[in-house]
C-alpha cells in the first residue's frame, strides 16, 4: 500500500476476500481490492503509513487481526498534506500453508489538511460524531472486535505477546467505546492515574469514568508501541512500558521514533495467555526511542 509494489499483493487475498470500508465503499476479490487502494496514490507523490497496536489470534486455520494506521500523502507541489487515522480489523483463513485475508473492515476515524489529496474518499463526520442521515459504522466492536472470536489463541503465544496484546485490547475497546470488552482489560482490585481525571481505584469506577470521558470524542485513537514489557510468570505478574505516538510528530528528522507520553502499567495473569491490568499510569512528556523511561 505504502510502496505502490502491488505485485507483492497477490497471493494475500483469498478469492473471494471482502472489503468493507468507511471512505471507499466496499470491494471483493484482491484484483478489485488492490484497484481500489491504488487510488490513494492518483494524486500523491509520496504515501508514509505507519501500522501500530496490532493483536492477532488464531486458531488452526482461521484467525481475527486488528491494527492501527495513521499516515500522510503528500504532493511535490503543494506544502500542506493530508493525514489520516484508521482503524482496521478483519479475519484470516489458511490454505495449505498460506494465510489470506477472506475479510477487511477499514473505518477512517479522522482527517486533517489537505482534502484535496483525497477526494476519492468519504471523509468521516465531524468531532460532533454520528448524526441522522450519516451511515452506519463500519467497525462495531460488539460485533467485529477480534478479541470476540480469539480471546486467547492456539498454540498459545509468548507472554510478552499476551502482555503486549492486553495494551492493544484496551486501547481498541476505549476508542470503540466498548465498555464490555475495556471491562474485561481490568482485574477488580485496578487502580490508576488516569489523567486527566486523576486517580481511580476500582473497576466499577474506572470504566464508568472512561465511559463517560469518551463520550465527546468519536474519532479518538490511541496510536502507541509496547516499548518494554518484564514478567514473572511463576507469580503471574507483569510490568509494561507504552510509549503514546503523536500522528504527525511521531519521528525525529533522522527517523528516531518519538513519543509524546507513556503509559507505566502492572498486570496480574488471569489464566493462561490473559493478562488484566491492575495498575495504570499516564505519564506526559516527550522522549525518543533512543532515552526511553525504564521500568
Amino acid at each position: 500500500w505504502e510502496s505502490g509494489s502491488w505485485d507483492l499483493a497477490k497471493g494475500l487475498f483469498s478469492g473471494n476476500c471482502q472489503l468493507i470500508t468507511s471512505h471507499m465503499s466496499s470491494h471483493e476479490g484482491g484484483r478489485e481490492i488492490v484497484e481500489a487502494f491504488k487510488r490513494d496514490r492518483a494524486k500523491t507523490d509520496v504515501l508514509s503509513l505507519k501500522a501500530t497496536n496490532r493483536y492477532v489470534g488464531a486458531a488452526e486455520s482461521d484467525g481475527a487481526f486488528s491494527f492501527y494506521v495513521f499516515g500522510q500523502m503528500n504532493k511535490a507541489t503543494k506544502s500542506k498534506g493530508f493525514g489520516f487515522g484508521m482503524t482496521v480489523t478483519g479475519s484470516l483463513k489458511k490454505t495449505a500453508s498460506s494465510w489470506h485475508f477472506e475479510r477487511v473492515l477499514i473505518a477512517l476515524n479522522w482527517v486533517t489538511g489537505d482534502h484535496s489529496l483525497a477526494t476519492h474518499w468519504t471523509l468521516p463526520p465531524g468531532d460532533d460524531g454520528w448524526r441522522i442521515g450519516d451511515p452506519a459504522p463500519t467497525i462495531v466492536s460488539e460485533i467485529d472486535s477480534p478479541w470476540l472470536a480469539f480471546s486467547h489463541s492456539t498454540p498459545a503465544a509468548s507472554a510478552r505477546e499476551s502482555i503486549a496484546d492486553t495494551y492493544a485490547r484496551y486501547s481498541w475497546a476505549l476508542d470503540q467505546g466498548d465498555m464490555h470488552l475495556l471491562s474485561s482489560c481490568f482485574a477488580d482490585d485496578a487502580a490508576g492515574n488516569f489523567q486527566p481525571m486523576g486517580i481511580i481505584e476500582g473497576r466499577h469506577a474506572i470504566i464508568g469514568s472512561f465511559k463517560e470521558f469518551r463520550r465527546p470524542w468519536p474519532w479518538m485513537q490511541h496510536f502507541a508501541d509496547v516499548l518494554d514489557v518484564q514478567a514473572d510468570e511463576e507469580q503471574g505478574v507483569a510490568e509494561m512500558l507504552v510509549g503514546r505516538i503523536i500522528p504527525g510528530n511521531s519521528h525525529a528528522q533522522d527517523g528516531t521514533p518519538l513519543y509524546g507520553a507513556h503509559y507505566r502499567m502492572r498486570l496480574r495473569r488471569k489464566y493462561e495467555g490473559f493478562w488484566q491490568l491492575t495498575w495504570s499510569e499516564y505519564r506526559p512528556g516527550w522522549f525518543s526511542s533512543n532515552e526511553a523511561p525504564k521500568l
